[in-house]
């Protein structure tokens, strides 16, 4: 991002010398954010030339561009990894620059490639529940939130919810929907996002007192705020 010159002011305006001094004002906190990522590139980039064999060094620059959307340079650090050693991390690597590039399908098949194994990160098991709720394919994702929640059951609601959510595209599985929230609510307490989810099967199912019930319980947490007023209403 360029700073912006300071022969603009004269033809700027009140209202445009405003906004070029919110430029001035936003521009060194820009250069500061990014300068961590930029000390670190220059790191492993020390690191790699004396250690070009090393693996896992390329696998971490690739991740540092895969975190800045450098795609195509992460790409080619997981490469000449893969031509020195094949390993879990860069298959995981590869598939989380592939998901963020909006390859779903080839980062499902990375995936899969790296939840074979006998030791891989979770984090690979909630990606492939995430591409496959992505790719419509509702029970596979169910599947693998619901490892991810028997495996951590005390993780986050976001487990909970999804699964309800992609239960309930099926009207017949409302009450496990229900069910699977109201597991979610023993685990990690009254939660609003899954309360309130949970409000809205109540009616699809007809019930109108559990729904208004369920409503009630979360009068304190949300401290009668209007959006409670108008569901209670």
């Amino acid at each position: 991002m360029m700073s912006p010159s300071l022969d603009s002011w004269s033809s700027a305006g009140k209202y445009g010398a405003a906004i070029i001094l919110s430029q001035i004002l936003l521009f060194p906190t820009l250069t500061a954010a990014h300068a961590p990522l930029t000390n670190k590139l220059e790191r492993l980039d020390a690191r790699i030339s004396k250690s070009p064999a090393d693996s896992a060094l390329w696998i971490e620059r690739a991740r540092v561009y895969s975190d800045q959307g450098e795609f195509a340079r992460a790409r080619s650090d997981l490469d000449r990894a893969d031509s020195l050693e094949h390993s879990t991390q860069s298959a995981f690597t590869r598939a989380v620059m592939l998901y963020r590039s909006g390859d779903l399908e080839k980062s499902l098949v990375e995936l899969n490639r790296v939840l074979a194994t006998n030791s891989f990160p979770m984090a690979a098991l909630e990606y492939r529940a995430r591409i496959h709720r992505d790719l419509g394919n509702s029970d596979a994702a169910i599947l693998d939130f619901e490892a991810l929640i028997a495996e951590q059951p005390n993780a986050t609601p976001g487990y909970y919810l999804a699964v309800a959510k992609l239960k309930a595209l099926d009207e017949r599985r409302l009450e496990e929907a229900l069910a699977l929230l109201d597991l979610g609510i023993d685990q990690l307490g009254l939660i609003p996002q899954l309360q309130t989810y949970a409000v809205g099967l109540e009616l699809r199912l007809g019930r109108t007192a559990a729904a208004i019930e369920r409503q009630g319980s979360l009068r304190h947490i949300l401290q009668e705020s209007p959006d409670w007023k108008v569901e209670i209403g």
